[in-house]
């Protein structure tokens, strides 16, 4: 599997907020063991085949605040069966932006995850930093790749 965000333009909110899952509505590559709509709920990907999987993402952002405040986004994988989803232990990735007045960093990382049949892999990201909301994703700079190693 492997998509990226053409739109961009998503609110980054505060962790207090909760976190935001990524859309990816446009696919290069969706396979027999991945299910990933490109419209509608198109944040999440569900596997097949139970295995082990490959998955990398990168999420990159634009940092508008004129009063030249800080942000530190964070991205990370979720794992769940589509009601009930959690953060995959080690895949969190952090980024750091100061509005002067080009604020873009990217968050990235890869990553080995176990997934049953029918689980749903996606990437939520939130800024944990001192709580600016003024973040949003840029179009055509976030991907997400998922492949079957096993």
């Amino acid at each position: 599997f492997s998509a990226y965000d053409a739109t961009g333009g998503l609110q980054v909110p505060t962790v207090a907020s909760g976190p935001v899952p990524i859309p990816f509505d446009t696919e290069l590559r969706e396979g027999s063991y991945f299910t990933h709509a490109t419209s509608g709920d198109n944040s999440n990907v569900t596997v097949s085949h139970t295995g082990w999987y490959t998955a990398y993402f990168d999420v990159c952002i634009d940092h508008n605040d004129a009063n030249n405040n800080r942000v530190v986004p964070r991205c990370y994988l979720e794992l769940g069966d589509g009601s009930t989803n959690a953060e995959v232990t080690g895949s969190g990735a952090y980024g750091y932006s100061r509005w002067d007045p080009d604020g873009e960093t990217c968050m990235s990382a890869i990553m080995d995850v176990y997934m049953e049949e029918n689980e749903e892999l996606q990437v939520s990201c939130s800024e944990v930093g001192d709580g600016y909301e003024d973040i949003f994703t840029i179009a055509d700079a976030s991907r997400f790749r998922i492949e079957y190693t096993g």
